[in-house]
Formats: C-alpha cells, structure tokens, sequence
C-alpha cells in the first residue's frame, strides 16, 4: 500500500482514505467526519475560516505516488529559457509538472525584464509558492485594486489552490523569482 502524498488525507487500516478538513492553515487531524474507500475518494477538501465560513475548496487527488528526481548544486545555465509573455521568461530547474493530469512538482525559474506585466488576474488548481530573489515586483491588492504594493528581493508568497492574484508588473531594475508548483 502507498501512503498518501502529503495534504491528500491518510489511510484507515482497510486502504480507505480519510478525508481532511481545512481550518485556516491547518489540517485538522480531529473530528474527521466520514472515511472514503481508496477507490471513491472525495474530490475536494473544504476550506474553513477560523469564523466558521466557508471559504471554498481546495481539489485532492486519492493516494498517488510521486517522486522528484535527485539534482546536487549545478550551475543555471543561459540555455533552455522559454519565453511566456512579452518580457517573461522561465527556466525548469527540476520536477515535472502535468496540469492535465492534476499531478506533479516543479521549481523553476522566472525572469521578468524592467516593467514587464501580466494585466490579467491568475487563479489555478494547484499550490504556488514564490521567492523573489532580485528586483521587484509590483503586485494588485484583490480586495482593493486601486492599491499596488511593491515587494522587494527576499519577499515571499504562498498560494493555495483558487487563490486570486495579480496583476503585476517588474519593478524598474527588472525581477527574478524561484517558483515552486505542486497539486497536494
């Protein structure tokens, strides 16, 4: 039997899958209502603030195997940089990621040139985390979007699933960020 990935629930002795509340930041081990065979698991995880309302959902997968190859210290090349709007470039580093499939890990590489911008609100189904190495980046608030913060090198973000954000914009010196992306 293969244990779950990480955020998808455990397993009852009988490889049925236990279903896990979301309440704020935590997973909630008590008070788990229902168990799910491995075969029919639930589809989404309920999101709940700490006031009790609900605050939507986050997709799960049943129990998947998956693992990231083993890469020691290598320099990062000038090579392999993709293009993914008009002064937007990206560099895998490691991992595979498959949107289609809801499965996968990558790091990657994103290099924004002076005043770059993607106008358009992001959401997606899967967990994004951001480091903003060098530069700037100046970000929309969602809940006021006359307000655009700026954030410096060393700044970071951590995005569930469905999260709203952007539009953004590089700051004058241009920004570079290491991304992560997973499904949980």
């Amino acid at each position: 039997m293969t244990a779950p990935a990480s955020g998808e629930g455990s397993l009852n002795e009988d490889g049925s899958v236990i279903a896990k509340k979301i309440h704020d930041d935590e997973l909630l081990e008590e008070g788990l209502e229902e168990s799910f065979p491995a075969s029919d698991p639930p589809s989404v995880l309920r999101w709940e603030g700490q006031d009790g309302l609900d605050r939507g959902v986050a997709p799960i997968r049943p129990p998947a195997t998956f693992s990231k190859e083993h890469r020691e210290f290598f320099a990062v090349s000038e090579d392999g940089w993709q293009q993914v709007a008009p002064g937007i470039e990206v560099k895998v580093l490691a991992g595979a990621f498959d949107e289609a499939r809801r499965i996968g890990h990558q790091n990657r590489i994103a290099r924004w040139a002076p005043n770059a911008r993607l106008d358009e609100v992001k959401v997606h189904d899967y967990f994004e985390e951001v480091f903003i190495a060098s530069g700037s980046l100046l970000v929309t608030s969602q809940a006021n979007p006359s307000i655009v913060e700026a954030f410096p090198a060393f700044s970071f973000a951590c995005r569930p699933p469905g999260a709203k954000h952007g539009p953004f914009q590089a700051g004058p010196d241009g920004c570079v960020m290491f991304e992560t992306v997973f499904f949980a």
